[in-house]
């Protein structure tokens, strides 16, 4: 190359370097402050940004690479030099997407369970026929124990009868973990199998390790649906579930994304309302299906069990047999969800999967197959069902077909597969015109004829209380009819009602005034009177009070008078105290106010009152979700001090919590202080008591309370023209009360009175 032609391309390229720029620039984008800093260069009066740095600015653009800003990217761009800014105008669908999650939070700290014990006792004795006694009375109790360490726990149940036909049996013995956060359950011991919704369960000794979802109530564990928007301008949005607001919240312009809407099962609609800055209002109804047999997606689950088959339940205590074990899996995929699962014995094995899947926002559909081979025989079963709603009316229908033999593990107990079983319903919600049902089950069994039944329903409900309702059924394969037509209505916090029935060979007709208990406690009862072969009458009685219930009835019939009495309740062992309740379903919560005869809330609503020692146990909690506790602060004693009157609780299943209310106790007094001149200390007057800090604050009438002071001290009020001191000497302690001294008279700095 020649020197000139040489010289002349060195001049070039520092020319084209001359007028390239390096900036860094604030980007706002549409008028608002990104608070994005980027290198932006300057080249010809063109602008290169980074496209990591338009994305952090709110840009829908690929992270890689850089462009430069002109007509043909749809970015208007200006440089504002004096203020270091980088102006940028585009159209709203330019912008990268808002997405607002609206699932609910989950609730995951579980409160810890101390150590101990819960006892449930059912006891019933019975007559039926008072005149004769003897052979015709029976007796029974129900038992059942747990005992629990933090979330683990071994539970024990039995029942025994007396009578002519005395029995007794051990129903179900294990021990079982908990683990919230996987959340997963291990049992060691009687259980149940876990199968998919074409399977069928057995009960088994031996072991069992599975998700349980229960352990996450707040979870929502099924596909949510989703809601894409665009607002031009900053605007709010509300989205309504039937009568219910569900979110409120602002988006940016751009396209917006409401994920996880918190619709009910079933079919329904939202509506999403977009408000602007300017006031402006568009308003979308959509339909939404979600259905809770399906699983979000990257949600998985599983069973596995191992054992031995149980038979005679309830008739025997340790009737264990065939050796096996099953598995189930299922899977959330977008849209869709998975499962498989397996069962093995000596002589079965039986595997099959399923998929599900909703249709549009309109229902769902599933279907599932499987094969079998027991005992050297083969079979196959195919099922399929579907459940839609469009509008008021909802349909669905469930059908499972087997060839060969076909076999389970619910097979080698007796319980043979159906050939053919299938089930279809209707419904429709006529709004004032009432509800309409219609359902048609079948099957059919080998070597065994068709059995069909046919059953319809009707219901109406008037705004006063009044609800009207009929009722019937078709069995075509034994000929056989049944309807029944029942009124209800309110009547002074009672309910009256009446029925007629009538069908295959029968002829009834009854009517009854039901008092219902209170569930907080209380006393209720029903009477009833009624014919059908006979005239008959029957009067029943319940009491629920804070230490269990009680259920009596009293019938007259057919010249016979029959007795029965129910007795339920619990006990409770925690923090080495012995504790009658009521039947301890659920969970259970010791509540320690220190303060007796308190009243004890749950949920804003009074459920006790605390004893002598200020203690209260409460039954029916919430396994896993938040329960708030407390008591009303006016019950603490006057020298408590209250830094908190209620606490929420999140316990295991089937255990204790303890929940701590009892107050600091005040160690003060109010010492009333006045000046020389007669009057009280300004109302909220600085006090600096000796050896006390922070300073204190003089009260109505001159009133200040004073706390941990046990010797003699100066105390020093700050008033507007200066600073006057008086002695104080604390009063003996007055139990019960806060004891008080004065007047004490407060003298002006400088001088020596005390």
């Amino acid at each position: 190359m020649r020197p000139g032609a040489l010289l002349m391309l060195l001049l070039l390229f520092h020319a084209q370097a001359a007028c390239a720029q390096d900036l860094l620039l604030e980007i706002w984008l549409n008028g608002r402050n990104t608070h994005v800093v980027a290198r932006v260069v300057e080249r010809n009066g063109r602008l290169d940004v980074a496209n990591a740095d338009l994305a952090d600015a709110g840009l829908a653009v690929a992270r890689e690479g850089r462009q430069l800003l002109d007509a043909r990217t749809q970015i208007a761009a200006r440089k504002d030099a004096i203020n270091q800014r980088l102006l940028l105008t585009v159209a709203p669908s330019r912008l990268s997407r808002t997405t607002i999650d609206l699932r609910p939070s989950i609730v995951e700290d579980v409160t810890p369970a101390g150590r101990g014990a819960l006892l449930r006792y059912d006891l019933s004795a019975s007559a039926n026929d008072v005149a004769h006694l003897q052979g015709a009375s029976t007796a029974g109790a129900a038992l059942g124990l747990t005992l629990f360490d933090g979330n683990a726990r071994v539970t024990a149940t039995g029942f025994a009868t007396a009578g002519r036909a005395a029995h007794s049996a051990r129903l179900d013995t294990a021990l079982e973990f908990d683990t919230p956060s996987a959340p997963r359950r291990l049992i060691f011991g009687d259980a149940i199998t876990g199968v998919p919704q074409w399977g069928r369960s057995v009960r088994f000794g031996g072991i069992e390790i599975a998700t349980d979802f229960s352990q996450q109530p707040d979870r929502v564990t099924f596909p949510l649906p989703q809601f894409f928007g665009l607002a031009a301008v900053p605007s709010t949005v509300d989205v309504f579930v039937g009568a219910s607001r569900v979110f409120d919240g602002p988006v940016n312009e751009g396209p917006f994304a409401l994920n996880n809407l918190p619709v009910m099962t079933g079919g329904g609609g939202a509506t999403v309302v977009v408000r602007d800055v300017l006031g402006r209002q568009t308003s979308q109804t959509i339909s939404l299906y979600t259905d809770p047999r399906l699983l979000a997606e990257g949600l998985t689950s599983y069973s596995l069990d191992a054992g031995f088959l149980r038979r005679g339940y309830g008739l025997s205590s340790a009737d264990y047999a065939t050796p096996f074990a099953s598995a189930t899996w299922r899977g959330g995929f977008h849209d869709l969800t998975a499962e498989l699962h397996g069962e093995f014995a000596q002589s079965l094995a039986l595997a099959g999967g399923g998929i599900a899947s909703t249709v549009g926002n309109f229902g769902l559909v599933s279907a599932a197959v499987a094969a079998s081979r027991s005992h050297g025989r083969k079979g196959a079963m195919a099922s399929a069902n579907f459940a839609a709603r469009a509008g008021a009316f909802s349909v669905f229908g469930d059908i499972a077909a087997t060839a060969g033999r076909f076999a389970d593990l619910a097979s080698l107990s007796g319980d043979v597969f159906p050939g053919l079983r299938y089930e279809t319903g209707i419904s429709a919600a006529l709004g004032r015109d009432g509800a309409l049902s219609l359902g048609w089950i079948g099957e059919r069994m080998r070597g065994s004829p068709p059995d069909d039944l046919v059953t319809a329903s009707y219901s109406l409900s008037f705004g006063d209380g009044l609800f009207f309702g009929l009722t019937g059924f078709r069995n075509f394969t034994g000929r056989s009819w049944a309807g029944q037509m029942f009124v209800s209505m309110p009547l002074d916090g009672a309910i009256v009602s009446t029925s007629a029935s009538a069908g295959t060979g029968n002829r009834s007709a009854q009517a009854a005034y039901d008092k219902p208990v209170n569930p907080d406690g209380g006393f209720g009862y029903r009477i009833l009177t009624g014919t059908n072969s006979s005239q008959r009458a029957e009067a029943d009685a319940r009491w629920i009070a804070d230490k269990g219930e009680l259920d009596g009835a009293v019938a007259r019939g057919d010249g016979r008078t029959a007795l029965r009495l129910d007795a339920s309740g619990g006990l409770a062992l925690m923090d080495n105290h012995l504790y009658a309740t009521r039947a301890p379903d659920g969970a259970v919560a010791l509540v320690q106010t220190g303060a007796p005869d308190a009243r004890v809330y749950r949920e804003n609503r009074m459920v006790a009152r605390t004893d002598a020692n200020g203690d209260a146990l409460l039954t029916g909690l919430n396994p896993y979700a938040a329960n708030r506790i407390g008591i009303d602060p006016r019950d603490y004693p006057i020298d408590a001090d209250v830094a908190v009157s209620s606490r929420i609780v999140v316990p295991p299943r089937g255990a204790g919590v303890v929940v701590n209310l009892a107050p600091a106790v005040r160690h003060g007094f109010i010492a009333v202080i006045r000046l020389s001149d007669g009057s009280f200390p300004p109302i909220g007057a600085p006090v600096d008591v000796e050896g006390l800090s922070p300073s204190l604050l003089v009260g109505r009438s001159g009133e200040v309370f004073i706390g941990d002071l046990a010797h003699p001290a100066d105390a020093a009020v700050e008033l507007r023209d200066g600073i006057c001191h008086a002695h104080v000497v604390p009063p003996p302690p007055a139990p019960g009360r806060i004891p008080r001294t004065g007047p004490l008279v407060c003298h002006a700095e400088g001088s020596h009175a005390r």
